[in-house]
């Protein structure tokens, strides 16, 4: 009796050690974005509060007031305002090279997308095949570096929602450009002048010869980009694909900064964009107050 006692106390006890050892050996389960441990949480997942800000956005609506008479106005949807969570997205998915937190996006992308996917059926003339979705192309040098483009990862994330199709080779950059911050309205023009291009043609084969086909003629497409600022490259880009026979339905970024005044105008020319937010913010009350076990010791929160 006492044998069997020793022996079951001995299998415990290695039971214990056993389990200790997994736990030290075991990778920690962390929130894909902000790092924290949670009991339970598989690698791709959120934790809690992270997973409640980005499905509890606001998408804002963004017009861009243009100049070309081919493209008198750009509309946008953006998932929220560029700060917090979502800022903090973008710098690690940029400048940490995690690509795979930009494919986890859906859900602040499907509130945008959803609003933008209305915007396009009161407006459009063909509603028999989606839109085409274009990302903002990034120079081959700086792709090269970065080893993605993350306008594209998002494209492939809005093409899922909006059952459409991302084409990467959509719009091409020619040249380098400088970071648009800090920039005039009239030197951001000037930085992008000629920087954009549309699609390479491609052969159509047989017995054509030389004809070639535009993958963006009569084709209504979406320009995707990780964040708006002044909006002046989202629509040299609409204003590209404009030229090359398309109908520019839209644009749909994660984030949009804020402009300085802060009411939905930017101070430097009033006349250049309108916003307004489509879904009003959540109360406290309504949401709730935070769980404290999984409280951000992050900055961005």
């Amino acid at each position: 009796m006492k044998e069997k006692e020793q022996r079951q106390r001995l299998l415990r006890s290695l039971r214990s050690v056993g389990h200790f050892i997994g736990q030290l050996l075991l990778e920690p389960a962390r929130c894909l974005l902000c790092g924290d441990n949670v009991a339970g949480l598989r690698p791709e997942d959120f934790c809690p509060l992270c997973a409640d800000f980005f499905a509890n956005l606001s998408p804002i609506k963004t017009t861009l007031l243009g100049d070309d008479p081919l493209l008198p106005n750009l509309v946008c949807f953006s998932g929220g305002f560029y700060e917090g969570p979502i800022q903090e997205a973008i710098y690690q998915i940029k400048y940490l090279k995690r690509p795979e937190l930009a494919l986890a996006m859906e859900a602040a992308m499907i509130p945008p997308a959803v609003s933008l996917a209305e915007h396009i059926r009161l407006q459009c003339q063909d509603q028999t095949k989606p839109p085409l979705i274009l990302p903002v192309p990034l120079h081959t040098t700086k792709k090269r570096e970065r080893g993605f483009n993350q306008a594209e990862l998002l494209g492939t994330v809005a093409a899922k929602i909006l059952k459409s199709r991302c084409e990467s080779g959509g719009l091409r950059r020619l040249r380098a450009t400088s970071p648009q911050f800090g920039l005039s309205r009239s030197a951001r023009r000037h930085n992008l002048d000629g920087a954009f291009a549309g699609p390479a043609h491609f052969p159509i084969g047989g017995n054509f010869g030389n004809l070639t086909k535009n993958i963006l003629a009569d084709r209504e497409v979406v320009i995707v980009d990780d964040v708006v600022t002044s909006g002046a490259t989202l629509y040299e880009c609409a204003r590209t694909a404009s030229a090359c026979g398309a109908r520019v339905v839209g644009a749909l970024t994660l984030a949009r900064a804020r402009w300085r005044d802060d009411k939905g105008r930017d101070e430097t020319n009033q006349r250049e964009m309108v916003s307004e937010t489509l879904v009003p913010a959540l109360s406290a009350e309504k949401c709730g107050p935070p769980d404290q076990s999984v409280r951000r010791r992050r900055a961005f929160f």
